[in-house]
C-alpha cells in the first residue's frame, strides 16, 4: 500500500491539473491604452536563450528624446523592468 500511494498521488495531481486547465491565456493579457499607436524602436534577439523581443515606445517624441539624451516627454511610461532568469 505505500508503494501505490505516491503513484496514487502523482496521478490524481496530473488528472486535476488536466481538469483545470493552464491559467494563463490570451483573455487574461490587459494592454496599455492606446497600444496600436506605440513605436517600435529596437528588437533583441537572444538567439543564446531563444528569446525574441519587440521594444516598443509611447510615441516617435519619446524615442527621439532619448536619444538625444533628453527626459521623456510627459506622459510617457517609464522602462519595463528586467528580471533575471532563474
Amino acid at each position: 500500500m505505500r508503494r501505490a500511494l505516491p503513484v496514487v498521488v502523482t496521478v490524481l495531481v496530473a488528472v486535476s491539473l488536466w481538469v483545470t486547465g493552464g491559467s494563463a491565456g490570451p483573455e487574461k493579457i490587459a494592454f496599455p491604452v492606446g497600444w496600436e499607436k506605440f513605436v517600435l524602436h529596437n528588437t533583441v534577439d537572444r538567439y543564446d536563450i531563444k528569446q525574441y523581443r519587440e521594444l516598443y515606445a509611447s510615441s516617435q517624441d519619446a524615442v527621439d528624446a532619448v536619444k538625444a539624451g533628453k527626459p521623456l516627454p510627459q506622459g510617457s511610461p517609464g522602462p519595463a523592468p528586467t528580471c533575471p532568469r532563474g
